[in-house]
């Protein structure tokens, strides 16, 4: 009987091939090797969104909550490093912290080129100069 799926016809099943069959389950995630090798349960997994709206709640924070996370043993050190550096910022009064979070989070702007001011070439001129050298 043929394959109902021609795409992998050229699979074989692991009746005919026994030693193809990983014995010890499907591999572990890194999170789950990092939570084994540190003796802590993590219990959750950030998605690049999760991440993104944690930065954005940060940045909505005053400097008193920002204290806050940073004196908390408990708070993510991704967290306290950003609240860190901003409260450092604050101080030095800049926003090169605020600047640098933005790029990494929506990308930076475009730039585009204006040129004023006209030039005018001949093409044909600039075609026969370039043939004759």
């Amino acid at each position: 009987m043929s394959n109902p799926n021609p795409k992998i016809d050229h699979l074989q099943n692991f009746a005919d091939h026994p030693e193809n069959i990983n014995r010890n389950g499907r591999p572990k995630s890194i999170m789950k090797q990092v939570e084994q090798a540190v003796g802590i349960e993590f219990g959750l997994d950030l998605t690049k969104d999760d991440k993104y709206r944690l930065i954005e709640w940060a940045l909505e924070r005053n400097k008193e909550e920002l204290g806050n996370i940073i004196a908390d043993d408990k708070s993510p050190v991704f967290l306290v490093t950003i609240g860190t550096a901003i409260l450092n910022d604050i101080t030095q009064k800049r926003i090169t912290t605020v600047e640098a979070i933005f790029d990494r989070v929506f990308g930076r702007p475009t730039q585009s080129n204006v040129h004023t001011g006209s030039v005018k070439v001949d093409l044909l001129e600039l075609m026969e100069a370039t043939r004759d050298e």
